[in-house]
């Protein structure tokens, strides 16, 4: 919880180890602190450079980077962009705890925007294809929201 110590010690790294192999880790520790400190784009433009890394782009810090964009997007209420980014940990990763995640982020993000039956949809996505995961009793609760508001919103339109 010392993140303004921990972005000093990141910053150092990077510019004092500039061929280290493993340079992206500093630049998404650089991203989390910024983050925390309220400065998304900033922390966004740091998790996006460990995605781009050569040595970075294919790791698990890259899959958690594309995620926690979204989360940057999520608390800044832009949902859309949120979901893109959330789809992205999805489809350009392996890495089965962030791909559920990013499913049960992105249904969340659909039920801000009203978009019941797209929440259900990836709420289900996740328990189909992860019915191990950690987040599936937060899919199940979620998902019997989203049917009896996808319900109630029919009923209403009727």
């Amino acid at each position: 919880n010392e993140w303004t110590r921990a972005l000093d010690y990141a910053q150092a790294g990077n510019k004092q180890f500039p061929n280290f192999e493993a340079l992206h880790e500093f630049d998404f520790i650089i991203g989390r602190a910024h983050a925390v400190q309220g400065r998304l784009a900033d922390a966004r433009t740091a998790f996006q450079k460990v995605i781009d890394s050569p040595t970075g782009k294919t790791t698990q810090t890259a899959a958690m980077a594309q995620w926690r964009i979204g989360e940057t997007w999520f608390h800044q209420e832009d949902y859309q962009q949120a979901i893109e980014a959330y789809y992205r940990v999805d489809s350009l990763y392996s890495y089965e705890k962030w791909q559920a995640a990013a499913l049960v982020e992105a249904g969340k993000c659909q039920e801000h925007l009203g978009n019941w039956k797209q929440a259900m949809q990836l709420y289900q996505q996740l328990l189909d294809r992860f019915p191990e995961s950690e987040y599936c009793l937060t899919a199940q609760q979620r998902l019997s929201l989203a049917t009896r508001q996808s319900k109630s919103t029919e009923t209403i339109t009727k």
